[in-house]
């Protein structure tokens, strides 16, 4: 699912504000309240574990924080690594003084993400089936990584390989119009289950405390039974 737009999560000076400690939208600067654009989703959660709360811009500004070159790399976890070291050098740019600590927990957040991507393709690595239908092919990066193959719910024959395959399921997304998933699964007789892209909001997720690993976590659930795989 590729963006059109550039992807940044950005740090603004919300000038006016009283000085002291940490405030509801984030830590304080000389007065000033960092405010944070929590958008993308999974780009706000690396800058909160690589430690956005201890940003201090002496002067005003805007710090923007993006994932580079790569338009879409929220899925993959090994891409998100580099995303992690991105903002880890932007932060340190902002706040030189808090260089290793940005470091450090970048470092941590990393090897969690390695052991995301070694989870999955030890979860993965054994499956009856290799195909999902999803509402815009926004998987097909992971699929590629982790090896089965991601089908938009409006591809043509997308029916006839739901029924030639046995897939049992097909996957709406949050910010994507689920009508055309939910038409093909009644089609096809197929259950409608929704798989998150780490992008769009999706209601409830600060309710129950979801995170990046956590949503990745659900995913990987949701893809297992999917695709019938006996991997522990």
């Amino acid at each position: 699912m590729a963006n059109l737009r550039p992807l940044a999560l950005v740090v603004a000076l919300a000038t006016g504000c009283t000085s002291g400690g940490a405030t509801a939208g984030g830590a304080t600067a000389g007065g000033a309240r960092i405010r944070v654009a929590a958008q993308p989703f999974a780009l706000a959660e690396v800058a909160r574990r690589v430690g956005l709360d201890r940003v201090v811009v002496s002067d005003e500004g805007t710090v923007v924080l993006n994932a580079g070159g790569d338009p879409d790399p929220w899925l993959d976890p090994v891409a998100m690594e580099a995303v992690t070291d991105r903002v880890a050098a932007t932060l340190s740019g902002a706040d030189p003084p808090g260089r290793e600590a940005y470091l450090a927990a970048a470092r941590a957040f990393r090897a969690q993400l390695g052991a995301l991507d070694i989870n999955y393709r030890s979860s993965l690595a054994d499956c009856a089936r290799h195909d999902i239908v999803t509402a815009d092919t926004a998987f097909t990066r992971m699929a590629s990584r982790y090896g089965f193959v991601d089908h938009a719910a409006g591809e043509p024959g997308v029916a006839d390989l739901i029924a030639t395959r046995g897939i049992p399921v097909v996957f709406t997304e949050p910010g994507v119009a689920a009508a055309p998933v939910q038409a093909l699964a009644q089609a096809t007789h197929t259950t409608v289950v929704q798989l998150e892209t780490l992008t769009a909001g999706a209601p409830g997720r600060a309710a129950r405390g979801a995170t990046y690993l956590s949503l990745m976590a659900d995913d990987l659930a949701r893809l297992r039974t999917a695709l019938a795989c006996i991997s522990s």
